[in-house]
């Protein structure tokens, strides 16, 4: 009955993945850390994730980040949360929109509303740097 007695922490596996076209031919990272804390609905996400080589092949659209600990939930509608920390892209971005009823999460560009997409991606090594804490809901 009481949400704050349900409070759990862990890991997770953030991957990127384009949002249509194939799947990244190859895709290797640097480094991938996150970790996660639940608080009855409320879930915040901390990432830190580099590539060091990416082969797009037919991947196109916009960058999702997958894997989130929880599906989102729907009551909340379209969910933009600012992003702590970006680096290392052509257009860096700006805030995260989780989408409901999946365990994605779109990036956005700078200050205008509109997704980060595979072209935009570095395919060279230590690039498509992304450091951030979100919160959602599920």
């Amino acid at each position: 009955a009481n949400e704050l007695d349900d409070y759990e922490e862990g890991t997770w596996t953030p991957e990127y993945a384009p949002s249509s076209g194939d799947p990244f031919t190859s895709i290797t990272y640097d480094f991938r850390d996150a970790a996660y804390t639940k608080i009855g609905r409320q879930v915040t996400c901390i990432v830190a994730m580099r590539t060091s080589a990416l082969t797009k092949g037919t991947a196109s659209g916009a960058v999702n980040l997958t894997g989130l600990p929880f599906t989102v939930g729907t009551s909340h509608g379209d969910n933009y949360v600012p992003l702590g920390v970006s680096v290392d892209w052509t257009n860096n971005p700006s805030n995260i929109k989780v989408n409901e009823n999946t365990t994605n999460a779109r990036i956005q560009k700078t200050f205008s509303n509109t997704s980060l997409q595979v072209a935009d991606m570095d395919t060279g090594g230590a690039n498509n740097f992304l450091g951030l804490e979100f919160t959602y809901f599920i």
